[in-house]
């Protein structure tokens, strides 16, 4: 069986958290993304759609952790608005990732896919902790 622990040197994008917390999303076996915590490389879980949100505990409370990747559809950066406020995610080797911020159940973000001033498409959720599911944008085809 294939380890699911990602190898250092495949690190694509690192953000810094509360509390001095360092997050990262990684290259896996067989080119999984994955979410993971630094420097112990916990892992978080994959990234199985255009955003796909984790939830972490910081200081002893439920922060949401999002990322995502953005391969194949030209966008630069990812707005994120919520009830905590604002924030631009820029994408570097095809993924993205946002700073944790404190998570309340049932929390609404709304999501904007962007590519210079060009609005690429949005996406909102409400985000439920026992129920975290990814978000899909446009490049995605579900079939029955």
């Amino acid at each position: 069986m294939a380890s699911r622990e990602p190898d250092a040197s495949r690190t694509l994008l690192v953000v810094g958290g509360p509390a001095g917390r360092s997050f990262a999303v990684s290259k896996a076996d067989a080119g999984r993304l994955v979410a993971e915590e630094l420097p112990a490389r916990r892992y978080l879980g994959d990234l199985n759609g255009d955003l796909m949100p984790f939830v972490v505990a910081i200081g002893g409370a439920p922060h949401v952790l999002l990322a995502g990747a953005t391969i194949g559809m030209a966008a630069d950066r990812v707005a994120i608005s919520s009830p905590g406020g604002e924030q631009l995610c820029l994408s570097t080797a095809d993924v993205w990732m946002s700073v944790p911020e404190p998570f309340t159940d049932g929390m609404v973000i709304d999501a904007t896919w962007l590519h210079g001033d060009r609005v690429l498409f949005e996406r909102s959720a409400t985000l439920h902790a026992a129920a975290l599911e990814p978000v899909f944008g446009p490049g995605w085809t579900f079939y029955a």
